[in-house]
């Protein structure tokens, strides 16, 4: 085979020493990136317009160290309300600063703009999942409009400066600079990721996804007092005249409450929800006995899940936790309902949240055990209606889904379903009964030769054993410590809620130096797959110390808790707790302590549920840990 020189071009041969050291500065030069990729975009397919949306980007960041910005190419009708996201194992949302230089890469079209966030401009301190939420206002929409996503990254850029050149027969490690040049972002991810969604026809959401203030377990409750939705009479009578299931959760503390009234147009009440004076819930039509009561009480102070559905046959059924409770047959529901209303007239304990409103009969217990226990997000088919109780201070409760009507030429529009709370009705701030996740890992680090841990189930749905991992520091691979049968999987007749508690322990060897050991807890299933890992949670572990500081106990705690602490000689300290966002909540000690182990119960009645953080200080040493008030 023979080369054929083009003209006008030289051919120049260059040493393999040369090629090796140009190569070298070549790679040296060029920016170093973590290669973040984007997962998923989720956007709503409908919204309402003057309604808040959330466009959320799931990203890999597979590199620590790396300043990375989430962009978003939108129309320009689309108002920007804030940014935020969550990675690692944060527990709230951290809010994002808008960067402007960041449009420079996209190529923006007419009449579109694009939303870029970063971190404030400083490296991403772990490496895992990141998630990255774009608050707008939804416009007038009367077309399709896309959204589309990209992820840039930037990192530190070195330059080599060699001193000399190599010498034949001997190696150079060339000396290098941080360039002074700004660093340049660069696209990780395919600018090409576009969703749309349209208002124009109707659509399932295939997905929810909320905007909410605080990241943790919490969420927000009705009711003291009276709340009607706001849907036209015909659309009330529409959704009792076939196949229906009204399903919520619910926690009360007081017998003879009513939760729900389905009442007629001229307000006679057709149809009553609520608990008897035995503490069992009921269904029932205005002025007969109860059609449907529950086996058990409902006002123990726990949240219930309740379903209430009727079936094309007119079989109505009950079911608390998911276990069958009762069933009717009705020829028929009345015709002429057409109001609802929640709550009581008086001011009683009562609770409701994810109150869902659904086109069709719910009647196998599997069928929604699963999805009721963790409380998945995504909005359930059929539905007319889903609440989720997350505005504190509105009059109103806004469902999740928006309702279709039609005027009299045609034309479709979408309003918003609503719950009016009336003057004595107001949302409150309760334990949720949104079970989010399978378990919750805690340890007990009282003694350093000793760890402790102890695990609580929300929900043992489908869930086999559980398997306790451990990673020794910050990197590395998991390992199996010990596994754990789980002892109440859902099955048919069993309770939807498990409150079953957990505990093990592991002895530690004593080590000359410090080091951190992590631990977590996988959640297996059905052939050995596993439903859920929990947030690793750190163990100091090292040789003897001046003071150690315990993990407070308990933790959750509401409103009282214990913290500990060892001193190995007699030392001034300070004890303080912060929010999350480092506010010194209290000064809880600020003196000289004897040497030996002491305990101090702080009470946090008044201070609001969240995550805090308490700090001993004493001389140059400093000792954090992370404690729950779970309001």
């Amino acid at each position: 085979m023979s080369f054929v020189q083009p003209p006008g071009t030289r051919i120049v041969f260059y040493p393999p020493v040369r090629i090796i050291w140009t190569i070298y500065v070549l790679l040296w030069s060029t920016p170093i990136f973590g290669q973040g990729k984007i997962r998923e975009v989720y956007v709503p397919q409908e919204v309402v317009s003057g309604d808040s949306f959330v466009v959320a980007i799931v990203a890999n960041a597979p590199k620590a160290g790396i300043e990375r910005m989430a962009a978003v190419n939108v129309p320009t009708q689309m108002k920007f309300a804030r940014a935020f996201m969550s990675h690692g194992s944060l527990e709230e949302p951290e809010a994002l600063e808008s960067y402007v230089n960041g449009a420079g890469l996209f190529q923006v079209e007419r009449n579109r703009r694009v939303i870029a966030v970063n971190q404030s401009s400083r490296p991403f301190p772990s490496t895992g999942s990141v998630v990255y939420y774009f608050v707008f206002v939804a416009p007038e929409i009367n077309a399709e409009m896309a959204v589309r996503a990209a992820l840039a990254e930037r990192g530190q850029e070195v330059v080599v400066v060699p001193t000399e050149k190599p010498k034949k027969g001997k190696k150079s490690t060339p000396k290098s600079r941080q360039t002074a040049d700004p660093l340049q972002w660069g696209l990780v991810s395919p600018q090409s990721s576009e969703f749309r969604f349209s208002a124009s026809s109707f659509a399932e959401f295939e997905r929810t996804i909320r905007c909410v203030t605080q990241w943790n377990n919490n969420s927000r409750a009705l009711l003291l007092g009276n709340a009607q939705l706001m849907l036209p009479p015909e659309h009330v009578a529409k959704f009792f005249s076939g196949p229906f299931t009204i399903e919520w959760w619910q926690q009360g503390i007081e017998p003879s409450t009513r939760i729900m009234t389905l009442s007629g147009s001229g307000g006679e009440e057709l149809v009553e929800v609520g608990v008897n004076i035995y503490g069992q819930l009921f269904v029932g039509r205005s002025g007969n006995e109860a059609s449907l009561v529950s086996n058990g009480i409902v006002v123990d102070g726990a949240w219930h899940h309740i379903v209430w559905s009727r079936n094309a046959d007119g079989l109505e059924q009950l079911f608390v936790d998911a276990i069958f409770d009762d069933s009717i047959t009705h020829s028929f529901m009345p015709n002429n309902i057409s109001s609802i209303m929640l709550g009581h007239t008086k001011e009683v304990s009562v609770a409701i949240d994810e109150l869902h409103f659904i086109h069709r009969a719910r009647e196998i217990p599997e069928e929604f055990a699963g999805t009721s226990a963790i409380a998945v997000r995504d909005t359930l088919r059929s539905a007319m209606a889903i609440f989720h109780f997350e505005e504190l201070s509105a009059s109103t409760a806004r469902s999740t889904i928006p309702l279709r009507i039609s005027d009299s030429s045609g034309k479709t529009k979408l309003v918003p379903i609503t719950l009016k709370l009336d003057g004595k009705a107001r949302m409150v701030m309760t334990s949720s009964p949104v079970l989010l996740e399978h378990a919750v890992l805690a340890l007990d680090q009282s003694s350093t030769s000793k760890v402790g841990f102890a695990w609580k189930a929300s929900s043992e749905y489908a869930t086999v054993r559980y398997e306790l991992q451990r990673r020794i520091a910050t990197f590395g691979v998991f390992e199996k410590v010990l596994s754990v049968p789980a002892r109440r999987p859902i099955e048919k007749g069993n309770n939807l809620v498990s409150r079953s508690l957990y505990s093990a322990s592991e002895k530690l060897p004593t080590l000359k130096r410090d080091i951190d050991i992590y631990y977590r807890l996988a959640v297996f299933g059905a052939n050995d797959s596993i439903i859920d890992v929990t947030t690793p949670l750190k163990f100091e572990l090292g040789g003897p110390k001046d003071i150690f500081l315990e993990q407070n106990k308990p933790n959750p705690f509401n409103p009282k808790t214990t913290i500990g602490f060892t001193l190995k000689r007699a030392v001034a300290i300070k004890l303080s707790v912060f929010d999350i966002i480092g506010r010194e909540v209290q000064v809880i000690a600020n003196k000289k302590f004897a040497a030996g182990r002491h305990a101090i119960e702080i009470d946090a009645t008044n201070w609001p549920g969240g995550i805090y953080f308490y700090k001993l200080k004493s001389g140059n040493t400093i000792l954090t840990r992370r404690m729950t008030l779970a309001k």
